[in-house]
């Protein structure tokens, strides 16, 4: 009686079949990781951004100007810009730009902007309808919804 050792044409095959699907299955749940997680990076930097903001509001921070004065984030398709003063400026040289790669940024606030108030850190104009914030990654179309109230606390993500 003869043993041949060692696999046959076809068993190899339908192993390197099944590595196959395992390896395409694998790759289609990781190629969505990576945009997940550079928007959920993306929301965590801004509501960073958003509660600097609000400090710098609230505790007179001057950043060089000769008095304190209101802090508020401007949102533009893309990115948002940190400003200081009583109003956006595009042409303000101290202006800081953040850009979201491949995500979106819209509001419901009016103007598309948020200026916290110098001594209270609270929303200026604010007005209850007015008050999302919502981040779009582009590549998968799935966004996180920020909810905030006048104080400029976060109260619901979504």
């Amino acid at each position: 009686m003869k043993h041949n050792k060692g696999f046959t044409l076809v068993e190899v095959l339908i192993i390197m079949g099944i590595i196959a699907i395992l390896f395409s299955i694998t790759s289609l749940s990781l190629s969505n990781t990576v945009p997940k997680n550079s928007l959920d990076n993306a929301v965590q930097l801004f509501i960073a951004d958003l509660k600097q903001q609000q400090l710098y509001a609230l505790t007179g921070e001057t950043n060089g100007q000769s008095s304190s004065s209101n802090f508020g984030i401007y949102f533009s398709s893309g990115k948002y810009t940190l400003f200081q003063g009583v109003s956006y400026s595009a042409n303000n040289t101290s202006n800081y730009e953040v850009k979201l790669d491949d995500i979106n940024t819209s509001t419901s606030a009016s103007g598309g902007v948020i200026i916290f108030q110098k001594n209270s850190g609270q929303i200026q104009n604010f007005i209850p309808s007015n008050n999302t914030i919502t981040f779009t990654q582009v590549n998968i179309n799935q966004s996180v919804t920020l909810t905030f109230n006048k104080y400029g606390v976060i109260e619901s993500i979504l």
